[in-house]
Order: structure tokens, then sequence, then C-alpha cells
């Protein structure tokens, strides 16, 4: 599942689990934060090593993981998931 070029696993880092790619920063983290109520500028601010990109590659790598959990369908990629539900619309 990880084909993402912001999410790595190395089992020498954080255990093993879900980072992004570069740092110690684990998607369970960022996670925590986010759940606490931090927002993603927040997080910004206080990481500036990490990118929204990389934050938004969290959230996405969460979405699939569950997705593969909980459904038996293939998931969408967030491009399929944009052209059926645009922003806005």
């Amino acid at each position: 599942m990880v084909d993402n070029q912001y999410i790595s696993i190395d089992p020498n880092i954080a255990f093993g689990k879900p980072c992004i790619a570069g740092t110690r920063i684990s998607v369970e983290f960022i996670l925590e934060l986010l759940a606490l109520g931090h927002t993603v500028d927040s997080l910004l601010d206080d990481y500036p090593q990490l990118t929204r990109e990389q934050i938004y590659a969290a959230l996405n790598f969460a979405r699939e993981c569950i997705h593969t959990e909980y459904s038996q369908e293939p998931a969408l990629s967030l491009e399929q998931i944009y052209r059926a539900n645009p922003p806005g619309a």
C-alpha cells in the first residue's frame, strides 16, 4: 500500500510505524494531533520540516488503511474522489 513518496515504513524507525518519509514523525502522531484539535496550519508552524502535502498524504494513508481493513471494494484514488465530488459543488 505504501506507494506514496511521502510515507515510509522502516522497521528501524518508530518501531516500524508508517512515518513521513525522511522523518521520525509517524502518521499516527499526525492523526493524534489533528484529533486533539490542532489544525494543519498549526502543525506546519510547530513542525516546520513538514509540508502541507505530507500532512495530507498522512491523512490519505490512514484513509486507505481504513478502506482496506473495512471494505471489500478497491479504494478510489484521490483524483477519482475529487472528480466525483468537486470542491465547492
